[in-house]
This record gives structure tokens, C-alpha cells and sequence, in this order.
């Protein structure tokens, strides 16, 4: 997977043994509920259907990778809706896919994700910290409802 991504990888975590999981495998209803509404709201453009950004590791956990190309930030300060892109891979049956809530997304977890950003990435948005903590929040509410 590392040899066709272009530019910059960023690795938290090393996954021992993980795998790609191609794009015609089988994946649960639950975790394709749980993709779809993490991916619209997080606007990931970058789930296709060449590369669904899986990973499977020798215990059979699915690591969902690759959040580089999320653009929720945009969708937020230009006040648009979460859509999926014609090109992702859940895009043609996201009318018969019912999102699941998701727990991780908490106000606690928000405000310590955004404490980490440095106040120059977030200078292009036009946001301060508590602002964006705010909006981000509000955006979440209103698209998870």
C-alpha cells in the first residue's frame, strides 16, 4: 500500500502482519454503517473503490487507515453539507447503508483532539481553538442526529 501513496507517510502505529483488505472482500454490515457515517461526516475522499484504506491484521481486526484527505474542516468553515464523493466506494449504496452513531466522537474526545493542533493550521481556517471546538462540535451534532 505504501509503494502507490504518493508524497509524505505518516505512521502512528506499526500493525504487525496487517494486509490490505482488497476491494472485493466481504465486510460486515456493521462496520460498513460505521465507515459510511464516519466517512460523510469526516468528508474522507480518500475510501474508493480501488483502495478502500483497510487494513486486516493476523487477529482479524480491521484497521481503518488513511484519514489524510478528510475534509471536514472545509465543509465546516463553507457551512456545506457532509456528501460522500463519486468515487468512494460505499457512494452507490449509501441510500440503503443507515449510518451508526459514533460513540468516539465525544465533545471530551473533540477538545482533546483539537488541543493538539497547532495555532498556525488552524489560522487558515480563521478559527481559534475554543471556536473551532464549538463549530466542530455544532457540525457533529447536527450531522450525527
Amino acid at each position: 500500500m505504501l509503494a502507490a501513496s504518493l508524497g509524505w507517510n505518516l505512521g502512528i502505529r506499526v500493525i504487525p502482519n496487517a494486509e490490505d483488505v482488497t476491494p472485493n472482500s466481504e465486510l460486515p454490515d456493521s462496520t460498513l454503517e460505521s465507515m459510511f457515517a464516519f466517512d460523510v461526516v469526516l468528508a474522507n475522499w480518500d475510501r474508493t473503490a480501488m483502495s478502500r484504506n483497510l487494513l486486516r491484521d493476523d487477529s482479524d481486526n480491521l484497521w481503518w487507515i488513511d484519514h489524510g484527505s478528510c475534509r471536514f474542516l472545509h465543509n465546516l468553515a463553507n457551512r456545506l453539507q457532509p456528501t460522500l464523493p463519486t468515487t468512494h466506494f460505499l457512494f452507490d449504496a449509501q441510500n440503503q447503508i443507515e449510518p451508526r452513531p459514533l460513540p468516539m466522537l465525544t465533545s471530551s474526545a473533540v477538545n482533546i483532539l483539537l488541543a493538539e493542533l497547532p495555532d498556525e493550521w488552524l489560522e487558515a481556517t480563521g478559527h481559534v481553538h475554543a471556536r473551532l471546538a464549538s463549530d466542530l462540535l455544532d457540525y457533529l451534532h447536527r450531522n450525527l442526529a
